[in-house]
C-alpha cells in the first residue's frame, strides 16, 4: 500500500495520509482523481506475441 500512497502523494500534490489522502483525491464531486471511469479494464500485453 506504500507505494500507492507515495504514487497518489507525487500526481495530486497532497501531503495527507491513508483515508484522509484518499477521500481527497477520490471523493466529493470532482475528484482529482479517477480510475478507469469508462469501464471494464483493458489486459495489458506481456512479452512478445507468438506469430500466427
Amino acid at each position: 500500500m506504500k507505494s500507492v500512497i507515495e504514487k497518489l502523494r507525487k500526481r495530486t500534490g497532497l501531503i495527507d495520509d491513508g483515508n484522509v489522502l484518499f477521500d481527497r483525491v477520490f471523493g466529493g464531486e470532482t475528484p482529482i482523481l479517477t480510475i478507469n471511469a469508462t469501464g471494464a479494464a483493458k489486459p495489458q500485453p506481456r512479452g512478445r506475441a507468438k506469430p500466427p
